[in-house]
């Protein structure tokens, strides 16, 4: 058997390292991306809950996502006119919900809505409500949306440890920093929002499920910057709660779920 020369000898070891070192770099990626569907880690209850449930925000919705095992539940959080938070996907859905006669968008105080107590499908949270759910259940973290009143959010519910902020654009995204979050999430909905995300290394984005659909360009992109590390849930119940979608973008392009369908005790199955 020939000996290798020496430039071949140090061309072989070289190869031999970049196999290995592109191995281990699978693993870990691989490790990082293949979140268990039955995991409570997996999963977001979408606008409080699931099934019937969803986009009510209420406390009934908090109730039976906690009951289904979720530990991620999404509200959906608006300002009324006196200053208080409450759950809703918006006002027209929460005027909906508490039997008010006029589904418009236009705001109610807080007294209004407690004034229709005696007409409430569903039961209206509160900052007050969320604080108990938190306090109540350790494990719970919560997701916002809507409000971009990050300092009242700070104020309201004082869990700022457990909380996942959702943000649109970069100026609310730096808002929501400086008011004290430390998990803030750059709604990505458009191409331009995933290029910001990347040349500012937002670590943690909402993707529309739409975009992958819409726009198959924007795959390679959105592989590449979750590769970064990039965390990505993802949103759009309509596409991403389908089981194709789930199964083939889980551990490429998803590491967390938004659902009105599944949960960890209920997951899609294989197509």
């Amino acid at each position: 058997m020939r000996a290798l020369r020496p430039r071949a000898l140090i061309l072989a070891v070289l190869l031999a390292g970049f196999v290995l070192a592109g191995v281990l770099v699978q693993h870990a990626h691989d490790a990082r991306q293949q979140p268990a569907l039955d995991s409570p880690e997996f999963w977001i209850a979408h606008g409080g809950g699931v099934g019937p449930l969803v986009y009510t925000n209420s406390e009934e919705a908090v109730r039976d996502s906690l009951a289904r095992g979720f530990s991620y539940i999404e509200l959906d959080l608006l300002e009324t006119t006196d200053g208080h938070l409450v759950g809703g996907h918006s006002w027209k859905e929460l005027k909906a919900c508490i039997g008010a006669q006029e589904h418009t968008e236009s705001p109610l105080s807080r007294a209004e809505i407690e004034a229709l107590r005696g007409r409430w499908l569903y039961t209206p949270l509160f900052a007050e409500g969320i604080c108990r759910f938190m306090q109540e259940n350790p494990h719970l973290v919560l997701v916002t949306d809507k409000t971009q009143n990050f300092e009242l959010l700070r104020r309201s519910i004082p869990f700022a440890g457990r909380m996942i902020v959702e943000a649109s654009g970069l100026d609310n995204f730096r808002k929501a920093q400086a008011a004290g979050f430390a998990q803030v999430a750059l709604t990505a909905y458009t191409m331009e929002d995933l290029r910001l995300a990347e040349q500012h290394r937002v670590p943690m984005v909402v993707l529309g499920a739409w975009l992958p659909e819409l726009d198959p360009f924007s795959l390679p992109f959105i592989r590449k910057l979750h590769d970064s590390g990039c965390f990505i849930m993802v949103h759009g119940a309509a596409i991403s709660d389908k089981p194709e979608f789930i199964h083939t973008h889980l551990g490429r392009l998803v590491d967390r779920l938004y659902t009105d369908t599944w949960s960890p005790a209920e997951v899609p199955p294989v197509p």
